[in-house]
């Protein structure tokens, strides 16, 4: 999953929890990883490039934060609202031009591939649809009759719309899958 990680941002957090252990560059690589070297250390606190998985997951221990807040700045949960506001309202005005795509919300009974601890108190599980919503007859020539009954003008609008939801819906399940991985 990436998501926008700023590496600088992340040698920042980085570097905050090796200071905050009062460790230096060398001592911290090798709480890390026993081959870390401080100019390793140093290339992730500028942001020149970030740790592998393992290391990542030693530092999240080790600084006692999550990877998603190291990677992220914020927690998994906090990430997957934020996607799925922005996909709710592409959908919405997807749906002011008449164009209805199908997005679901499997409630916390329901099982799902995908189930994970939201908030650490109740367990929720998405679905995420991307088909087309198959109200009409034929589906195959859904997407191209509501689209050619827009306006030429707004055409362009709505193709960069159903992108930004396929992008949002791609980003929302690597989380998922993330955060699966994660437990």
């Amino acid at each position: 999953m990436n998501t926008n990680i700023k590496n600088k941002e992340v040698g920042l957090r980085i570097k905050k929890i090796r200071n905050n252990l009062k460790l230096s560059m060398r001592a911290f690589g090798e709480k890390i990883d026993k081959n870390a070297s401080g100019g390793a250390v140093g290339n992730w606190e500028r942001g020149d490039n970030l740790p592998n998985q393992f290391r990542l997951h030693q530092i999240a221990n080790i600084g006692n934060v999550s990877i998603a807040y190291l990677l992220y700045g914020k927690e998994f949960h906090q990430i997957l609202n934020e996607k799925m506001a922005a996909l709710l309202e592409c959908e919405n005005k997807l749906h002011e031009l008449g164009i209805r795509l199908s997005i679901s919300y499997i409630d916390d009974q329901s099982l799902d591939e995908h189930s994970y601890l939201s908030d650490g108190k109740k367990s929720y599980n998405y679905k995420i649809d991307s088909t087309l919503d198959t109200s009409d007859s034929k589906e195959s020539n859904k997407k191209n009759s509501h689209i050619s009954s827009i306006p030429k003008e707004k055409q362009g609008y709505v193709y960069e719309l159903i992108q930004n939801r396929r992008d949002l819906i791609r980003e929302i399940k690597d989380i998922l899958d993330e955060m699966e991985y994660q437990n």
